[in-house]
């Protein structure tokens, strides 16, 4: 005995079946629903039904870029507010300028250690990246750190130009033509290190 199908493929493959069994015999004169019109429906159905597939891997593929671009948000907030804790020592009144507040009691720790082998990764006109490495041992941990800049020979003093917590930077809009110094310091609230070797390039 027959029974009615109950999945989507069922539903398609029997409408498919009585469409062409009905156009192609003369057995079914005058059914209530007449070929053509079941064939319309089953387009309808059909179309409806990929919209739905396409409109679910959209809303996917849209919850995936929600959640990337919260994650990459949620990353900047924590690291500048990391950077603020240590940078205004915990103070509260301070840090409710930006909508927080110290979660611990400040407590004394040492200013940080030099940064270590500070180099040149990979240079182009008016772009440099550098790259280097935590102090091993001396000093408490670095908040954050300073890359500074100034003019090879001309008795500049540093300047600086780039801020961030991780230990590689790319600069770029860097003035060409000209020989130019790098350096990078560390910082915590206790105080900044003594700066790292300088690099000196010619972008």
């Amino acid at each position: 005995m027959a029974e009615f199908p109950k999945t989507e493929e069922g539903i398609i493959q029997l409408a498919q079946t009585m469409i062409s069994g009905m156009t192609e015999n003369a057995d079914y004169p005058a059914p209530p629903v007449p070929a053509a019109q079941l064939q319309a429906l089953l387009d309808e159905f059909v179309g409806a039904s990929n919209s739905q597939v396409a409109a679910y891997a959209a809303a996917e593929q849209a919850t995936q870029t929600k959640r990337t671009k919260k994650e990459t948000l949620t990353g900047g907030m924590r690291a500048d507010l990391n950077y603020a804790e240590y940078a205004v020592n915990g103070d509260d009144a301070k840090l409710n300028q930006i909508g927080w507040s110290g979660r611990m009691p400040p407590s004394p720790i040492a200013a940080p250690g030099q940064p270590l082998n500070f180099q040149v990764v990979r240079q182009s006109p008016g772009a440099v990246s550098l790259r280097w490495k935590r102090s091993a041992a001396d000093g408490g941990p670095a908040a954050y750190f300073v890359i500074k800049r100034r003019g090879r020979g001309d008795d500049e003093e540093w300047t600086p130009v780039h801020t961030l917590t991780g230990v590689e930077a790319e600069l770029t809009n860097q003035k060409r033509g000209k020989e130019l110094e790098y350096c990078v310091t560390a910082v915590n609230r206790s105080g900044e290190s003594l700066p790292s070797n300088s690099v000196m390039v010619v972008l």
